[in-house]
């Protein structure tokens, strides 16, 4: 018969890998997303206020 292999792979919190602070780090004062490790995303969702907003929806 037919046999299927699904992979998953699972990706962790950046709040996780880089505590809770991680925003204050990676937005400048205008809202700016920079990534600071190559384990952070290279780009971020577009939120109303990125930094308040992904303080506690994290990527």
């Amino acid at each position: 018969g037919l046999i299927r292999l699904f992979c998953i792979r699972h990706g962790e919190r950046v709040d996780f890998a880089f505590g809770s602070s991680w925003p204050e780090l990676a937005f400048d004062k205008a809202g700016n997303y920079q990534r600071l490790n190559l384990n952070m995303p290279l780009s971020l969702p577009r939120r109303r206020n990125p930094f308040r907003d992904f303080i506690g929806d994290s990527p």
